[in-house]
């Protein structure tokens, strides 16, 4: 592409759609036309005028960086800078795919897969959480490669930890952010596997006696019990996507859709409990990885999270299409951030790319009508 911006190496007929979907999406979310290939997206108001003593909290949500590459760097970096806007007033959340291919081996890990954990976390030293989740390629080492990296993880400093707790397990965990944010940590993974009916990768053995009923009963404990902060329900797979992981019919001719596919019956069965789980009192946001994208849906339905978010495109991008309710999304390298004001009566949104550029921002309290 001419505007240099990443298109994957793939097969032809999905090379063709991912360029043309990326100007759909990008000229739909712009609300505009002309200007070159890619046009500039729309910047939020008074965005630029938000300095570290007004920010309450700021989350920053960044997925799949397990695997090195250039773009991983450039990324990582901008992390740094990112983190140190508000140290103390920061959580980092790691979506998940932390070590690729197959994650940690157990019992500690080769010395290029610590590697990929300790650069990741270094970015987000001075933060004063940082939180790792586990994705599916982390579930490949099975229940003891997560214990593994939970126990590298813990031991990189005091602010690190890895969620939810008892590695191998659905959680839910909760994470309180100064007095206006609500992190709820699941591990849908697990979830997935459990939907298999066999001891898909030990995940029984890694957590006897717990059930996916179990882990909604008490996600739902912890949504409805929080009645100040904004509640940011966070993990691997997402609810929503327009991404590869949609599975689109005509992509179902090129590879079998699989349970980390939308369409999947396990995957259906797994988004299904966690949206039961939060009907009666949707979270402000459901953020996730998995797709090699930057997506930002909102939803007006009642019971419904009121946005959702995919941000999972540290190492590699993939396409995007678009879809109703659909905000914002790019093929493109980044991480998203959340700041909450006011007491947590506002919130920005921002799309951060390497180098620092803000590539799309908006008020999500107004609506993202910027």
């Amino acid at each position: 592409m001419s505007s240099g911006r990443f298109v994957p190496s793939t097969s032809l007929p999905q090379l063709r759609w991912t360029r043309a979907v990326w100007l759909l999406v990008v000229s739909v979310s712009a609300g505009c036309g002309g200007g070159g290939l890619i046009p500039a997206l729309p910047v939020a108001p008074g965005a630029d005028q938000v300095d570290a003593e007004s920010v309450d909290a700021r989350i920053i949500l960044i997925g799949d960086g397990g695997e090195v590459s250039d773009r991983r760097d450039q990324v990582l970096a901008t992390l740094v800078t990112e983190v140190g806007f508000a140290p103390t007033k920061t959580a980092v959340v790691f979506l998940g795919d932390n070590v690729y291919d197959d994650g940690l081996t157990p019992p500690n890990g080769t010395p290029d897969q610590r590697e990929l954990l300790r650069v990741q976390l270094a970015a987000a030293a001075g933060a004063a959480h940082v939180i790792m989740l586990p994705g599916n390629h982390d579930w490949y080492s099975g229940g003891a490669g997560l214990r593994a990296q939970e126990a590298f993880v813990e031991s990189y400093g005091a602010n690190a930890t890895f969620l939810p707790d008892s590695a191998g397990c659905p959680g839910p965990d909760a994470v309180h952010v100064a007095s206006t944010a609500l992190l709820v940590i699941l591990d849908t993974e697990w979830i997935i596997r459990e939907g298999a009916g066999t001891d898909s990768i030990n995940y029984r053995a890694a957590c006897p006696g717990e059930t996916t009923a179990g882990a909604m009963a008490e996600l739902k404990r912890i949504v409805d019990g929080e009645q100040t902060r904004q509640v940011f329900v966070v993990a691997h797979h997402p609810l929503r996507t327009v991404g590869r992981h949609l599975c689109h019919q005509w992509y179902r001719k090129i590879i079998r859709c699989g349970p980390g596919d939308i369409p999947h019956e396990r995957n259906v069965a797994m988004r299904s409990a966690i949206e039961g789980a939060l009907s009666e009192n949707p979270p402000f946001m459901y953020a996730a990885g998995h797709d090699h994208s930057l997506q930002l849906f909102k939803s007006d339905t009642p019971g419904k999270a009121r946005y959702m978010m995919v941000s999972g495109s540290v190492t590699k991008a993939t396409g995007v299409s678009t879809a109703d309710g659909l905000v914002y999304a790019e093929n493109a390298s980044g991480f998203m951030t959340v700041d909450l004001l006011d007491g947590g009566r506002r919130q920005l949104l921002r799309v951060v790319q390497p180098g620092g550029t803000v590539r799309f921002s908006c008020w999500l309290d107004q609506g993202c009508r910027n």
